[in-house]
């Protein structure tokens, strides 16, 4: 099992939108785009790792959830989004297939 590297902030950040209940901001949150990314990380590999542990025919019907994550993760950028690898990723998918990969 291989660990994902999360720093304190980020862990937080984590804490804070995944296991507590819903809460408006009390205030802007500020270069969250790192914290996202690491959000994003830990769930593609928790995905990974999950798909490893059932029989195969829950394999199948996973592999579409990790290969979007993974996919989702190629357009992972903690500053801004590029809108034409997003395109093109978007306009690469297949009904029922989640995100395909672009290359």
């Amino acid at each position: 099992m291989s660990t994902v590297e999360i720093g304190p902030d980020s862990l937080a950040f984590i804490i804070n939108h995944v296991f507590l209940p819903p809460k408006l901001p009390q205030k802007s949150e500020v270069d969250a785009g790192e914290h996202h990314s690491a959000l994003l990380r830990l769930c593609v590999r928790a995905a990974e790792e999950y798909q490893h542990l059932v029989s195969w025919e829950i394999q199948e019907v996973w592999e579409p959830a990790v290969r979007m994550l993974m996919n989702f993760s190629r357009l992972d950028n903690p500053n801004a989004l590029d809108a034409a690898a997003f395109k093109k990723t978007v306009l690469g998918m297949k009904p029922g297939g989640g995100l395909v990969s672009g290359t």
